[in-house]
């Protein structure tokens, strides 16, 4: 259980300045509404899961890109 938040954090700053690219190209909005949705997608799938490396999976990776990515777009 301890390599959750290690990963969680890896994921989201390994995508951080990507974010902000996008928030140019597309527009902030659109970029921080697909991020939302991303980890409410996420949080909805990780409810049905049992298995722990599916949870690491999906928790870990997909949640740690969404935040990633619409982590610095409000102050940018």
């Amino acid at each position: 259980m301890s390599l959750v938040f290690p990963i969680l954090g890896m994921c989201a700053t390994s995508v951080l300045s990507f974010g902000v690219k996008l928030g140019e190209k597309f527009g902030v909005s659109t970029v921080i509404f697909g991020g939302g949705f991303s980890i409410s997608l996420a949080f909805l799938i990780v409810s049905f899961i049992h298995s722990f490396w599916a949870f690491l999976f999906i928790y870990c990776i997909m949640i740690g890109i969404a935040s990633g990515l619409v982590y610095m777009l409000p102050i940018s």
